[in-house]
């Protein structure tokens, strides 16, 4: 499926979408790129903090 993961709907929209396909997830690989976010990985991320876009 295509998506864009740095929109708070594309990343909703691929966990639905792997929800009803798989019937849930056992493990999650983050392979989507760099990032300048702060320390604390993405359980620090605010939605403001999704929407930047790198230069």
């Amino acid at each position: 499926m295509a998506a864009d993961l740095s929109t708070s709907a594309g990343c909703d929209e691929v966990a639905r979408a792997v929800e009803e396909q798989f019937d849930g997830v056992d493990i999650v690989v983050h392979v989507a790129g760099g990032s300048s976010a702060p320390a604390g990985g993405f359980a620090v991320l605010d939605d403001d903090e999704w929407q930047k876009r790198s230069p």
